[in-house]
């Protein structure tokens, strides 16, 4: 099926055209925040839009049209609430996809560049691949093609009845689609369809891991970068999600246990109907956990027919081996904990009703197959000492309740990612790092605390101000500010990794050190701080008392 594309009566200056599977689409040349060349092609459509029958399921590739389609804005969002804006914004007809180039072939033999493709985070619930945190310029300046987009977020991108009205993983089966177009089309923006690298943070991390656990996305990129999230996560998999599904829907004022009447209710929702009932839908134990987005990957149920994107526990298949084996770089912030001080911070007195109730904060799966509150306190008991000793938790020992919060939200599951794959697959390179530098573009750790704690270090997601353009990052650095000295380490790091497997494959005045793999022998780690440091994991001990508590009380 094709569509017309509708040609303006005239063109815009500095356009150009290329052509894709799909047709043709005019893009626009520009510079860098640098004053680099760099061209961009922004609202290009990979899917067609998951809306009416195709709610709740698996994306088709886009249909082609006919003329030249213009690509020089950015296309709708996925549907989500944009916390900043305090409003709902996007759509449902948003898979689309943005691709920034330093320059297009002038013929087929000119030389391809790296590909870099980007997977937003926001709890699998909110985010896009916008320019509004995701501006590509710091590593086009690096020689590389940047690609970003957006996939169907919350439940209208992740709820599943376990069954073939609603698999769930919708979301993932649009990035992958996303990587299928990448594969097919890059070359004709000078990106190297073989040098395909996959990273991401947070949810955005954890997706990049499940691609690297997916049967599907096999042959689709050859490295990756998954920051500050994993498959291994406990808030990147749902356990009983169907269940989650029936409480929305009952928060909705569907009060059925049908569930046929469920889905072609839901089918027929407004998307803001749903959004609005994700709060009345957590569970009193969601709350207390500060479980915020429900609506997250799940196993695939085997059903004839259907491709399964997670056909079984992420934890299985890496034990198992089954995973597409290439190199990533796997890493975390100094203190991902600040994040969870955004609740504290609005009220308070969850300070004092933690202390009373330390149970609350023992992860899920530590907790016996049937709930045992012997076992469970004693649990709480063990770690409240381990963090706390004697002391309450209170605004004086915020800084313990962070660490805490660091290990119990991130920490933990991605040292057993990172340990799981060299222990299965030693030959293949994993380079672990945690990036602790505290400056003026940690604008994730400026807005969560709003000056209310003297913290140091790096909150969760503060290291995407040093990999990317963000609008909250007008203001300019000296080129030998720690800012700009960590801005241009990040980037040349992850960009090295992109072209050949290796963040430091050589040194300069930016980069004093090699970076190595982390081995069994010599589990090392690259703390980016002021200065680049490599040595043994920091937060060791920690690793140690939780691989010492799963061991007791698996």
């Amino acid at each position: 099926m094709s569509q017309t594309a509708v040609e303006p009566t005239r063109p815009p200056t500095g356009v150009v055209t290329v052509s894709v599977v799909q047709g043709a689409l005019r893009g626009r040349k520009g510079k860098t925040v640098s004053g680099n060349p760099m061209v961009s092609f922004q609202g290009i459509p990979y899917a067609e839009p998951p809306v009416g029958p195709l709610r709740f399921k698996p994306p088709k590739p886009a249909s082609s049209w006919t003329g030249i389609r213009d690509a020089l804005q950015e296309a709708s969002q996925s549907f989500h609430f944009h916390p900043l804006q305090n409003a709902y914004v996007g759509s449902e007809d948003s898979l689309y996809l943005n691709v920034y180039t330093p320059k297009l072939p002038a013929e087929r033999s000119d030389l391809l560049n790296p590909v870099m493709v980007y997977i937003h985070g926001g709890g699998f619930t909110l985010g896009s691949g916008n320019t509004e945190f995701y501006g590509p310029d710091y590593l086009v300046d690096q020689g590389v093609v940047v690609v970003t987009f957006n996939y169907r977020l919350g439940p209208l991108g992740f709820l599943s009845l376990e069954n073939k009205d609603a698999m769930g993983n919708m979301g993932l089966k649009d990035q992958v689609l996303a990587l299928k177009w990448v594969q097919q089309n890059i070359a004709s923006f000078g990106g190297n369809p073989k040098e395909v690298t996959i990273f991401g943070e947070s949810a955005g991390g954890a997706s990049v891991h499940f691609h690297v656990l997916s049967p599907m996305s096999k042959g689709l990129f050859q490295r990756a970068i998954p920051q500050s999230g994993t498959a291994l996560n406990w808030w990147a998999v749902a356990r009983k999600p169907k269940d989650r599904a029936f409480r929305l829907g009952h928060a909705m004022g569907c009060k059925t246990k049908d569930p046929k009447e469920l889905i072609e209710f839901l089918r027929n929702a407004e998307p803001q109907q749903m959004y609005e009932a994700l709060e009345p839908a957590r569970t009193k134990e969601e709350r207390k956990r500060f479980i915020w987005f429900t609506f997250i990957p799940c196993v695939e149920p085997e059903i004839k027919g259907e491709e399964a994107f997670i056909p079984k526990d992420p934890e299985i298949l890496l034990n198992e081996g089954k995973f597409n084996r290439v190199p990533m770089i796997m890493g975390l912030t100094s203190h991902e904990g600040i994040l969870v001080l955004r609740d504290i911070i609005s009220d308070p007195s969850l300070l004092d009703a933690i202390d009373g109730d330390f149970e609350r904060l023992v992860p899920e799966n530590l907790q016996p197959a049937k709930k045992d509150l012997r076992i469970s306190r004693q649990l709480s008991e063990k770690i409240k000492d381990f963090y706390f000793g004697s002391e309450s938790i209170s605004e004086e020992t915020i800084h313990k309740f962070v660490d805490l919060m660091s290990d119990v939200y991130f920490g933990i599951e991605i040292d057993k990612a990172l340990k799981k794959h060299v222990t299965v697959a030693p030959n293949v390179p994993v380079y672990f790092y945690q990036f602790s530098f505290d400056g003026e573009l940690n604008h994730a750790k400026n807005m969560t605390l709003q000056g209310k704690y003297n913290l140091k270090g790096a909150c969760h997601a503060d290291e995407l101000g040093y990999i990317f353009r963000q609008y909250l990052s007008d203001a300019k650095f000296p080129p030998d500010s720690p800012e700009m000295v960590t801005l241009r380490r990040m980037t040349k790091m992850w960009t090295n990794f992109a072209k050949t497997g290796n963040p430091t494959p050589n040194t300069d005045e930016d980069i004093p050190v090699v970076w190595k793999p982390y081995t069994v022998a010599n589990p090392c780690h690259l703390k980016v701080d002021n200065e680049l440091v490599l040595g043994s994991y920091c937060e060791k001990d920690r690793m140690d008392f939780w691989d010492m508590l799963y061991r007791v009380n698996k």
